[in-house]
C-alpha cells in the first residue's frame, strides 16, 4: 500500500528530455535569402533518428515533403533531412523527434523564415543596429564617491526608452530625463536624482533608432559598476524562492519502468534461487510465482513501448519494431519466456534479458555518463539486485506453510551469503555510477533535482535494507526452528524496501543526472606562465560572484565572456579588487546547463591571455527555454 501510494501521488507529466539540443540550421527565427537544402539539428550526446523524425510544414499548416531522415555517420548526434524541393517565401516550423541513447523521446521545434533577396534589410538599413560604443563610468569601473550621472555614446542618434540603475541589494536608484547633447545627438546624459551609496550596481537600459526605417526592435543591455568599492549584488528583501515539484517528470513511462525493472530483476533472481541455492525441492508455486512475475514484466514493457508509439507518431510497424528500444523489450520477453519453458537453461536465458537492460533504458549508455564502463557496472547492479530481490521473494512465497520452517533452516544461510555478496555489488557499483553520472555536485544541487532525489531514496532504503540484513545475518549463524518466523518477517520487510528502491530506479530512468551536477573544470589552469584560480559562488542558476585569482604575472586587466548554444554570448569587464584579483556579480549564470566561460587576462605589459572553463549549473535546462 505504501508503493502504490507513493505511485499515486505522483505528478502524471511526461519525461523531460535527456539530451540537450547544441544548435541547429537553420537557426531560430531566422530570415534566409533562399530555401535552404537541408534542416539539420545537433544534439549533445548519440540520438536514434527514425524515417519521418524531421517534420516541416509551412503556416498554412501544410506538411512539406523531406527526404528520409539520417544521423551523420561521424557525429550520431547529428540528424539531417534534405529538402528535395526549393521553399517558397514564408514561415515554417521544423519539429525534431528523436530517442536518446536512454529511449526517452526529444522533440525540438524551431521556426524560421524564407523571404526573396530584395526584402532583405539593406546595408543603411543594417546600420539601424542601435550599438553602444562607449559609457561611464565604465563596465568593471570603481568610481571614488557617487557618479552624478550616467553618459551614453551609441553609434547613432536613439531613444533611451529606459534606464534602470539598482544597487546590490537591487534598491532602484532613481533618474532623471535622458538628455541628449546638443552638440552630439549620440551622446546621452542621465541624472543621478539621489546619491549613489558605496556598493555595486547594475544599469539596465533598453533603446532604440530615433528614426527608424520601418519597424526596429529596442536593445537591450546591462553593465555594472561600483561606488568606493565592490560588493556582491544580492537578492532583494521581496524575493520568495520558487519550491520545486517532486519528480515532475514521473508518470506512467515511470510506472511501465517500475514493472519492468520489478517483474525482470525478480524473475532472474527467482530462477537463480531456484537453481543454485535451492535445486532440490520442487513445487507448484514456482511456476506460478514465475508466471506472475513474467506478467509483470510483459505489462512494463507493454506500456513502455506504447507510450513510446504515441510520441514518435504515425510510425509503420515494422519500422517501429526495427527499433532497438522495441525489438530488444521484445526479445527479453522471449528470453524470458524460454526460461520458463527450459528449466535447465532459465537462469541463463533469463541472465540474458536482464543483461539487455542498459542498452535500452537509463543513462549508462552515454558517453558523457561513462560508456561501457558504466554499462558494465550496470549490469553487475541489476544482477546483484535481483539475486537480491528474487531470492527474498522466493523465501517467503514458494516454501508451504507446513514446511516453512524446516526448508529455511536448511536454505537461509546459503541465501544470506549470496545476499551479502549482492548488497556489497550493490554499494560499490551504485557508487560508481554516481561518481561517473555526477563528477561535482553540491549537497543542494544533488537534493534539489529529481535524479538527486531518486538516488537518495535509493540510499536510504538500501541502508535500511543492510541493517535489517545484519540482524538478518546475525539470527541465521544461530538459527534454530523456533526462530524462522522472526527471519520471515523480516524477509517480507526487506521485500517492501526492495520495491521502493525498484521505484526510486524507475525514477531515475526519468531524471536527469545533469541536473544535480554542479561545478567548474578546470578549477585552475597555467597559460604562459601565468596561473588563475576560478572560484564562483553559488554557482547556481541567478545571482553569483565569481572571482578570478591570477598569480606569476601582474594583470591590470580581466574580460570574462560567458556563452551558451546556440548563439548567447555576454561579456563583462571584472573589477579589479585586489592585487592580481578580479571580481564580477550579477546575473552571470544565466541559465542550468553547461556554460563556456572565456577569461582574457591582460598583463601589464600588454600581452593577452586566455584561460577556458566549463561551467556546469545545476537544474534542468532545454533548447529555446
Amino acid at each position: 500500500m505504501a508503493i502504490i501510494s507513493m505511485y499515486v501521488l505522483l505528478p502524471a507529466m511526461v519525461g523531460l528530455a535527456h539530451s540537450d539540443l547544441v544548435k541547429t540550421y537553420p537557426i531560430v527565427n531566422e530570415e534566409l535569402t533562399g530555401s535552404p537544402e537541408t534542416l539539420e539539428f545537433w544534439f549533445r550526446d548519440p540520438v536514434v533518428a527514425y524515417p519521418g523524425s524531421i517534420r516541416l510544414v509551412n503556416s498554412e499548416g501544410k506538411i512539406i515533403d523531406l527526404k528520409d531522415t539520417k544521423t551523420d555517420p561521424e557525429n550520431r548526434g547529428h540528424v539531417i533531412s534534405e529538402i528535395p524541393s526549393e521553399l517558397t517565401p514564408g514561415a515554417y516550423t521544423a519539429t525534431a523527434n528523436v530517442i536518446a541513447l536512454d529511449g526517452f523521446v526529444i522533440e525540438e521545434v524551431i521556426q524560421f523564415r524564407v523571404v526573396e533577396a530584395a526584402s532583405q534589410p539593406t546595408a543603411s538599413a543594417e546600420s539601424q543596429e542601435v550599438k553602444l560604443l562607449r559609457y561611464s563610468p565604465a563596465d568593471g569601473e570603481t568610481t571614488e564617491g557617487s557618479p552624478g550621472q550616467l553618459e551614453f555614446w551609441f553609434n547613432q542618434p536613439v531613444t533611451l526608452t529606459a534606464v534602470g540603475v539598482f544597487g546590490h541589494h537591487q534598491e532602484a536608484i532613481s533618474t532623471a530625463e535622458p538628455v541628449i547633447d546638443s552638440a552630439d545627438p549620440n551622446h546621452i546624459t542621465v541624472e543621478l536624482t539621489e546619491e549613489a551609496l558605496p556598493g555595486t550596481y547594475q544599469v539596465t537600459w533598453y533603446a532604440r533608432p530615433a528614426n527608424p526605417e520601418g519597424f526596429a526592435p529596442e536593445t537591450l543591455d546591462v553593465f555594472y559598476f561600483a561606488v568606493d568599492h565592490f560588493t556582491p549584488i544580492e537578492e532583494g528583501g521581496n524575493t520568495t524562492a520558487k519550491s520545486e515539484e517532486w519528480f515532475s517528470s514521473a508518470g506512467i513511462s515511470q510506472g511501465g519502468y517500475w514493472l519492468w525493472f520489478t517483474g525482470l530483476s525478480a524473475l532472474f533472481g527467482f530462477l537463480f534461487f531456484k537453481s543454485f541455492i535451492f535445486p532440490s525441492y520442487t513445487s507448484r508455486r514456482w511456476r506460478t510465482v514465475s508466471t506472475i512475475l513474467f506478467g509483470l514484466t510483459a505489462v512494463g514493457i507493454s506500456a513502455v513501448l506504447l507510450i513510446l508509439h504515441q510520441e514518435v507518431g504515425s510510425l509503420p510497424i515494422s519500422q517501429f519494431i526495427s527499433l532497438k528500444f522495441v525489438w530488444i523489450p521484445l526479445l527479453q520477453l522471449v528470453l524470458l519466456l524460454a526460461g520458463l519453458l527450459f528449466t535447465r537453461a532459465g537462469t541463463v536465458f533469463a541472465g540474458v534479458a536482464l543483461l539487455l537492460t542498459p542498452l535500452v533504458t537509463g543513462h549508462a549508455a552515454y558517453p558523457q555518463y561513462g560508456g561501457y564502463w558504466s554499462i558494465a557496472a550496470s549490469s553487475f547492479h541489476l544482477l546483484a539486485a535481483s539475486v537480491w530481490i528474487g531470492g527474498l521473494i522466493a523465501l517467503i512465497t514458494v516454501p508451504q506453510k507446513k514446511e516453512v520452517k524446516e526448508l529455511l533452516v536448511e536454505t537461509l544461510p546459503r541465501y544470506s551469503t549470496w545476499a551479502l555478496i549482492s548488497l556489497g555489488v550493490l554499494v560499490l557499483t551504485g557508487f560508481y555510477m554516481t561518481i561517473a553520472y555526477v563528477p561535482s555536485f553540491s549537497v543542494e544541487s544533488f537534493l534539489e533535482s529529481e535524479w538527486g532525489k531518486a538516488v537518495t531514496i535509493k540510499m536510504i532504503f538500501t541502508l535500511l535494507i543492510a541493517v535489517l540484513g545484519f540482524f538478518q545475518r546475525r539470527t541465521i549463524k544461530r538459527l534454530v526452528i523456533q526462530s524462522v518466523n522472526v527471519v520471515v518477517s523480516r524477509a517480507k520487510a526487506e521485500v517492501v524496501y526492495g520495491f521502493v528502491v525498484l521505484l526510486a530506479a524507475g525514477l531515475l530512468v526519468v531524471s536527469t543526472p545533469k541536473a544535480a551536477e554542479q561545478g567548474i573544470y578546470p578549477t585552475a589552469m597555467q597559460q604562459q606562465g601565468l596561473d588563475i584560480e576560478l572560484n564562483i559562488s553559488p554557482l547556481e542558476l541567478g545571482l553569483n560572484v565569481l572571482t578570478v585569482t591570477f598569480n606569476g604575472h601582474n594583470v591590470k586587466d580581466a574580460e570574462v565572456i560567458v556563452s551558451m548554444p546556440p548563439d548567447y554570448e555576454v561579456s563583462y569587464n571584472a573589477f579589479h579588487t585586489g592585487e592580481n584579483e578580479f571580481k564580477l556579480t550579477g546575473n552571470i549564470l544565466h541559465a542550468a546547463g553547461t556554460v563556456d566561460l572565456t577569461v582574457t587576462a591582460t598583463i601589464v605589459d600588454g600581452d593577452e591571455v586566455t584561460f577556458p572553463f566549463r561551467i556546469v549549473v545545476p537544474g534542468k535546462v532545454r533548447y529555446n527555454e
